[in-house]
């Protein structure tokens, strides 16, 4: 059996895969979403094409490659997102728990400063 392999590469606000030598492109927000949607992309395929290309004539196997940049950069930018949506979580609480117990963060100040 062959191996077939799948290029992943960072496309802005998600993910891109292909098959060098073949005519299929996918697109999706992680590396599963990726998976799923090459294996469909290339079924629907190998259904409407009876002599298929080279690459994906036979039987064969998948192995996603994603390069060490475009994992970076792909999740990076989720990990930051998510940082930054909790950052804003913990400060809103902290607002209102602050605007509930004013007096007593007010006198604590106060007697912190004498």
């Amino acid at each position: 059996m062959k191996t077939v392999e799948v290029i992943v590469e960072h496309a802005g606000k998600n993910l891109s895969a292909y098959i060098e030598g073949a005519p299929i492109i996918t697109v999706g927000n992680g590396m599963k979403e990726i998976e799923d949607n090459m294996k469909e992309a290339i079924e629907l395929y190998l259904e409407d094409n009876p002599n298929p290309c080279e690459v994906l004539s036979g039987e064969f196997e998948l192995k996603f490659k994603i390069d060490a940049a475009t994992f970076i950069n792909y999740y990076s930018s989720i990990v930051k997102d998510k940082i930054i949506t909790e950052l804003k979580n913990i400060i809103d609480c902290l607002v209102i728990f602050l605007n509930q117990q004013k007096d007593q963060v007010w006198q604590t100040l106060l007697k912190i400063s004498k």
